[in-house]
């Protein structure tokens, strides 16, 4: 992302970081429960909903390969979810949630340190 107020395009990566990856995902879920954090747990729930509504749709060979999970953030704890049929789809899908969580999280993180700086100013947070 280039750190300039008129950017208005952000590119992602199509690998995962090379950072502990179980880290992030917690790390994620524990700024989710923060009320300050609201637009990352509004997303969690939108795209955790989504999957649990795709996974729905695929024939039930398929979804027998689905593991039980209650947020699209511990789907990524099952490590084989990179395995099998529906492993390309899996990875990418936890993918775009990791990044535009990391990016929500980040917004929304200087939008709390602004806030905090210039508590008279106001802020408008849009994403597409």
């Amino acid at each position: 992302m280039v750190n300039d107020l008129n950017t208005k395009l952000v590119f992602f990566s199509n690998e995962f970081p090379n950072d502990d990856l179980p880290e992030l995902f917690r790390r994620l879920q524990r700024h989710s429960k923060d009320k300050r954090f609201r637009y990352l747990a509004a997303f969690l729930e939108a795209s955790t909903a989504v999957v649990k509504d795709e996974a729905l749709k695929l024939p039930q060979q398929l979804q027998d390969l689905i593991p039980h999970f209650n947020t699209v953030l511990t789907l990524a704890d099952h490590g084989d979810f990179r395995q099998g049929a529906l492993g390309a789809a899996m990875e990418s899908a936890i993918l775009c949630v990791l990044e535009i969580g990391m990016l929500i999280g980040y917004v929304s993180n200087i939008f709390i340190i602004l806030t905090y700086f210039e508590p008279t100013r106001r802020y408008n947070l849009t994403m597409c």
